[in-house]
């Protein structure tokens, strides 16, 4: 296991370092499912993402249908 989790902080270095170098916020994707919608488990910040008038927002909403959110 000490293993799996040196790998996992040295990626963690590796992709912040891309990041960076590229100018850009590195951001953990969380997966939101449909159960998570049906149940209203969806976080503020979460919601109002599934909610955008944006290409993520649009995307999301295609897949669970855009009376689900």
């Amino acid at each position: 296991m000490a293993q799996v989790a040196d790998v996992n902080a040295s990626m963690g270095v590796m992709l912040e370092t891309i990041a960076d170098s590229a100018g850009v916020p590195l951001c953990e994707r969380l997966p939101v499912y449909v159960r998570y919608v049906d149940e209203q488990w969806l976080g503020d910040p979460v919601l109002e993402a599934t909610r955008a008038e944006d290409d993520a927002g649009e995307r999301f909403r295609s897949v669970i249908g855009d009376n689900d959110v």
